[in-house]
């Protein structure tokens, strides 16, 4: 009878680690997840500020023009409206992208926290659909 409990005691500590051991190893990919997301929000930032930098530079090139030679001038400004708009082009891409993930991976986030649930306490899997086939023979 002790055996039996101990046996009992035993699995159920068993089974209480392994579902700790599953819950960090998730919470351990979560967080690669945000380090690589935040590596591609500091690369997302310099390649930005580098863009700014240059419209800049090119705005202060055709101000400096405009006393000195009028059509040059012009010329830099085009070529900033151009760098400018290629600036907005890739930013809403960028973003739009990582929306879309963003979006995925909360969808991924709550699928994986029902099967969590399930895992934990699966005496409550309830069907959330029924079958319309008929067994008739």
């Amino acid at each position: 009878m002790i055996t039996v409990l101990l046996l009992i005691i035993g699995g159920c500590i068993l089974v209480w680690q392994l579902q700790i051991l599953y819950i960090s190893k998730f919470k351990h990919q979560q967080l690669l997840m945000m380090q690589a997301k935040n590596h591609e929000l500091i690369d997302l930032y310099k390649t930005l500020g580098q863009s700014i930098m240059a419209l800049n530079i090119q705005l202060q090139a055709a101000q400096k023009l405009s006393q000195i030679n009028p059509t040059q001038s012009q010329q830099s400004v085009s070529q900033a409206y151009q760098l400018s708009g290629e600036l907005m082009q890739e930013l809403r891409q960028i973003l739009r992208q990582m929306d879309s993930e963003c979006m995925q991976s909360s969808k991924l986030h709550i699928a994986h926290q029902n099967s969590d649930i399930l895992y934990i306490y699966p005496e409550k899997i309830t069907p959330f659909t029924t079958n319309s086939f008929s067994s008739k023979t």
